[in-house]
C-alpha cells in the first residue's frame, strides 16, 4: 500500500488499507508489550509500546501503558509526559488521570496536582476504588508534609528565639560586670 501511495498519493483505497494494516500492527505490538510487561521486562515492553505508537500515534492504551513502563523504570518525567499526551487525546480517561496522579505524587511529590487528578478520575468514574485509595493516601501525605513543615518552623523559630534570649542574657551579664 505504501508503494501504491508513492505512485499515486491521492489513491484513497490504498490510504485506507495502509491505515488498517498499521492499526493491526500496532495492536499486535501492543499485545507483545503487555506480555513483556506482565513478565516484569519493562524496557522490552516500552520498546514495543513505542513501536506501536510509531504505527498509531493516538493509541491511548499504548501511551498509558508506556507511561507505566517508564514509571517502573524510574522515569517519572517520561511517564508524566506520556500520560499527559494521552489525556490531551482523551481527557475523559479515568485511568489516565489516576495514573498521572500517581506519577505526580511519586515522581515530583506534587501532592496538590496529584489530588486534582485523583478527584478527576473519581468524577469520571465514581466507582474507581483505586482512585479513592490514592486520594486518601495523597491527602494523608500532604497532611503529614504540612505537619512536618509546621514542626520545622517551630523548631527554627524556637532556636532563633532561644538564641536571642541567650544573647540578651549574655549582654546583660557583661553590662553588670
Amino acid at each position: 500500500f505504501a508503494k501504491a501511495l508513492e505512485l499515486s498519493p491521492d489513491y484513497a483505497r490504498a490510504q485506507v488499507n495502509l491505515e488498517k494494516v498499521r492499526g493491526k500492527m500496532a495492536r499486535a505490538l501492543f499485545a507483545e508489550a503487555m506480555v513483556f510487561s506482565a513478565e516484569g521486562q519493562y524496557a522490552e515492553a516500552l520498546a514495543k509500546h513505542r513501536r506501536a505508537l510509531d504505527k498509531n500515534t493516538s493509541y491511548i492504551e499504548a501511551l498509558v501503558n508506556s507511561a507505566y513502563c517508564m514509571s517502573r523504570l524510574d522515569d517519572h518525567e517520561g511517564a508524566i509526559e506520556a500520560v499527559t499526551t494521552s489525556l490531551s487525546l482523551y481527557p475523559r480517561h479515568s485511568i489516565g488521570h489516576n495514573n498521572l496522579g500517581t506519577y505526580l505524587e511519586d515522581g515530583r511529590k506534587d501532592y496538590a496536582r496529584a489530588e486534582h487528578h485523583y478527584l478527576r478520575a473519581i468524577e469520571l468514574n465514581p466507582g474507581f476504588t483505586k482512585a479513592h485509595k490514592n486520594l486518601a493516601r495523597v491527602r494523608l501525605k500532604a497532611h503529614k508534609n504540612l505537619a512536618r513543615v509546621r514542626r520545622l518552623r517551630r523548631e527554627k523559630w524556637g532556636t532563633i528565639f532561644g538564641a536571642g534570649i541567650l544573647m540578651t542574657l549574655v549582654l546583660c551579664f557583661y553590662k553588670w560586670v
